[in-house]
């Protein structure tokens, strides 16, 4: 490029952020005040919520600290700001279970004042980060040295060869069923392969992706030919776990590395950015698409599908569903309130589990069978809400976690430090429903644990709430931080490669964000990480030559 090409280049890069902040604001801002509107709680609640909110998205996306925390503040501000305020605004169900929450004004602002104190941890742990001078340096440093020799002499037949296990090791994970969202593994291998083989889908494979692209632009080679390999992995891993989101938790970290090391070292012309931008889209798109269609095909029958048992039984479980369900409605009208107060004469909802009421008894009409109602869908219909429009927000809003787990949390009557510590040390067993299940009252209760392992999530500020103490969740969301950056940093200095540490801080930031299901169970998936980068070390460490002595002279 010519220097006027590039100064073109980097003023027009300079107008086109200009403008997508002015119409981020421009949009939270109308957001903000439906919102507002909208919410049946102190308004001074929701205000001090959004603008604390704000400033948490704000302090990980300028100035960046590290990429774990960036990608930490945006899945927060995801699964409680905008989740909540676009349930405010068009008053559509909750996708997760929240437990007894009836979403009572007095709730929302005990919800919301809780959810800000988290916030306001995490930015505590910020300031004091950067007093301490702690960050990661994004950009890492190109430099030729890392880089072993062997993969200099046969970087293209390496490249080739690593094409093998991107596609055999996912084709051999839906072959076996080792490790697929939602499914109690078909076939247990000789220990350790399923961990193994789990560990390499869900992140293995991606990091020596990330490694190689590194070393590609290290030797001065661009990244067009390794593009295709951080494609073709996001693509094979996310169908063989079939999870819609690992596509983007792959591909996304390591283009997001990319574009801030500057096009003088990526080697790719504007044009080609763009077609390559198609390719990413479009197989998105179809992992999407195919993703969905086997999870149709497996889940057709579960979680929903309630086992033949008594009339009783199955009629105790669908009313406390529906009852749950119209609870936590942020809108209700007379029906739901009428509905509300016909199934309250039903059923009783205790801290146990669900069981006829005493008026019930006598009369004896809840164990006949009854006429199922689809309460979502007379919302919908009510509201004038379009049903694209649900399912776009239920892929795009709701899949973020946050919002629901909190409010199950809070709702919840039996909190206190005895109640974290079981949650702490939990262990997630097949044939056995986990704690935040019951704690939720989440559906998957009633699917058959023998088979499937679904699981509506907690999240990292829900879990903290399990103690009963904000106080608690402060300083525990300022630890957390701390220590995830701190890890990043240390991760970073070992392997010298930005791309993966991008990669591994969107892992950790999702561990964080999706915390609280048998917890414990996560540290042999963090420390397979720590050895991977090691492994990634030491190939890269320069072995010093032995240098002949002639003693005689």
């Amino acid at each position: 490029m010519t220097g006027s090409s590039v100064l073109a280049v980097n003023i027009g890069n300079g107008i086109a952020r200009r403008l997508f902040i002015y119409i981020f604001f421009f949009m939270w801002a109308v957001a903000f005040v439906l919102g507002l509107v909208n919410y049946s709680g102190a308004s001074i609640n929701y205000i001090v919520f959004s603008l604390v909110f704000l400033a948490l998205l704000i302090s990980g996306i300028k100035q960046i600290l590290s990429y774990g925390y960036m990608y930490v503040t945006i899945f927060l501000w995801l699964g409680f700001w905008l989740k909540m305020t676009v349930h405010f605004i068009f008053k559509y169900p909750f996708v997760e279970a929240v437990g007894i929450f009836h979403g009572t004004p007095a709730e929302w602002d005990g919800v919301l004042f809780i959810a800000s104190i988290a916030a306001l941890g995490v930015l505590l742990a910020n300031y004091l980060l950067r007093h301490l001078k702690i960050q990661v340096n994004m950009r890492g440093r190109v430099t030729e040295s890392i880089v072993p020799g062997w993969y200099s002499k046969n970087r293209h037949v390496f490249k080739v060869i690593l094409l093998i296990p991107l596609i055999a090791i996912p084709a051999l994970n839906i072959a076996l069923g080792i490790h697929q969202i939602g499914v109690v593994p078909e076939h247990i291998l000789l220990w350790p392969l399923n961990a193994v083989i789990s560990w390499l889908i869900t992140i293995g494979l991606a990091m020596g992706v990330a490694t190689v692209v590194w070393w590609e632009i290290c030797l001065g080679k661009g990244v067009k030919a390794s593009l295709m390999l951080i494609i073709i992995e996001a693509f094979s891993s996310s169908v063989s776990v079939m999870s819609r989101g690992l596509y983007l938790f792959h591909a996304i970290p390591q283009v997001v590395a990319l574009s801030l090391l500057g096009r003088e070292h990526l080697k790719i012309h504007w044009k080609q950015m763009v077609i390559w931008s198609g390719i990413v889209v479009i197989l998105f798109v179809s992992s999407i698409s195919l993703t969905s269609n086997l999870r149709e095909q497996l889940f057709a029958e579960a979680p929903e599908h309630i086992a033949a048992e008594s009339a009783l039984l199955k009629n105790l479980k669908a009313y406390e569903y529906e009852l749950l369900f119209l609870r936590q409605q942020v809108f209700k009208n007379a029906i739901i309130k009428e509905r509300i107060i016909e199934l309250e004469e039903y059923v009783e909802l205790t801290s146990e589990g669900v069981k006829v009421s005493e008026m019930e008894k006598k009369k004896g009409r809840i164990g006949r069978d009854r006429k199922r109602v689809n309460f979502e869908a007379i919302l919908l219909e009510q509201q004038g809400l379009n049903q694209t429009f649900i399912k776009i927000s239920k892929l795009a809003i709701d899949r973020w976690v946050g919002a629901e787990g909190l409010m199950a949390v809070y709702s919840y009557p039996n909190k206190g430090a005895s109640t974290l510590l079981a949650a702490t040390f939990e262990r997630r067993e097949i044939g056995k429903i986990d704690m935040f299940q019951n704690v939720s009252r989440s559906q998957y209760r009633y699917s058959d644990v023998n088979s499937h392992q679904f699981s509506t999530l907690p999240g990292m500020v829900a879990f903290l709430f399990y103690s009963g103490s904000s106080l608690l969740v402060f300083l525990g969301m300022a630890i957390v931080i701390i220590l995830l950056v701190s890890i990043e940093v240390i991760l970073m200095k070992v392997s010298k490669n930005p791309i993966l540490c991008s990669l591994l801080g969107l892992s950790f930031a999702n561990i964080v964000a999706q915390f609280g299901v048998a917890p414990r169970q996560m540290i042999p998936y963090v420390l397979m990480i720590v050895a991977g980068v090691i492994v990634i070390a030491i190939t890269q460490m320069k072995v010093p030559k032995l240098v002949r002595l002639d003693i005689g002279k």
